[in-house]
């Protein structure tokens, strides 16, 4: 076989591996800090809950008609379940600001459907259809934010003039 032939094979073998390699290969583990409702941090980097939509610190929620701390709650859920040991994440995609998506589990405990199902954050319906049923169950058993009244934390931020983040 002539070189130059070999080297186009090489090259076009070389294009398709790199295009097929992607985020979703990435596996991240470690001690995990929660920063926010459905943000964690392992080492550097930083992870948002893949089709978690949580609420926003200053955002309000009510249960009978009194103020009820749905985003600190939140928080304390996803530390409860990090603190009993290493968190495994599984990247799904890259986000901006060198964050990633990620489904991730502590002890078997899956952060993500864990946070909806218990009513603390609700299904990124845009983002995947994996926690429908969860958000279903949390909403069907009057759960967390389902107990009382709160604004879809999208709506929230475009009333509050808040970027759309991630």
């Amino acid at each position: 076989m002539n070189k130059k032939f070999i080297y186009l094979i090489i090259f076009f073998i070389s294009i398709f591996l790199l295009k097929n390699l992607n985020a979703e290969d990435e596996i991240i583990k470690g001690k995990a800090k929660v920063v926010n409702s459905d943000y964690i941090k392992i080492d550097k980097q930083t992870i948002i809950l893949f089709g978690v939509e949580a609420m926003e610190r200053p955002q309000k929620c009510y249960i009978n008609n009194e103020l009820w701390p749905c985003w600190e709650s939140g928080v304390r859920k996803l530390e409860e379940i990090v603190d009993l040991g290493e968190t495994i994440c599984f990247v799904k995609g890259k986000a901006k600001m060198n964050r990633v998506f990620a489904i991730c589990e502590t002890q078997n405990i899956e952060l993500n459907k864990e946070l909806i199902r218990s009513g603390l954050a609700l299904a990124r319906i845009k983002q995947s259809d994996l926690y429908i049923d969860d958000q279903r169950y949390a909403k069907e058993n009057n759960l967390g934010i389902w107990r009382g009244k709160f604004i879809e934390p999208w709506k929230w931020r475009m009333q509050n003039f808040i970027p759309d983040d991630p």
